[in-house]
């Protein structure tokens, strides 16, 4: 198949334009490497997301996800290794062997927060004990 659209990265941006590329009745695949919905899942309390008092990052990821879903949004969860861009169509090659193509390509990777590098760092950042057992 060759979608219409691509985008690399399931974070608010990736989610958000793949929502917004199926209700231009596009084709698109979300492709993430690690976990929708991006590095705002990490916080246990958002209070500026419009409509709402307060909620978890954890929720605005299902949510971003849940939506660009039910708009008919392909998902998967792979590493993407190479992107050839060159001609009509770009083809997008995963750790997998999995090879995707494409008309238009979004690159939606966000940002990663830096550490100070200093031993049991993360136990005093991040709320996740998944995250605490790596520093």
């Amino acid at each position: 198949m060759i979608y219409d659209v691509i985008v690399i990265g399931g974070g608010p941006a990736g989610l958000t334009a793949a929502t917004y590329i199926r209700r231009a009745g596009k084709s698109v695949l979300v492709i993430e490497k690690a976990a929708f919905g991006g590095q705002i899942t990490r916080s246990t309390n958002v209070e500026n997301f419009p409509g709402y008092i307060s909620v978890s990052g954890a929720q605005i990821g299902d949510m971003l996800l849940e939506q660009a879903m039910n708009q008919g949004a392909e998902v998967e969860l792979e590493e993407v290794v190479s992107v050839s861009a060159a001609g009509e169509e770009k083809t997008v090659v995963c750790a997998s062997g999995a090879e995707y193509t494409c008309r238009a390509l979004i690159i939606a990777t966000g940002a990663k927060p830096r550490t100070l590098g200093l031993e049991n760092c993360l136990l005093y950042t991040s709320p996740s004990p998944r995250d605490r057992q790596k520093s």
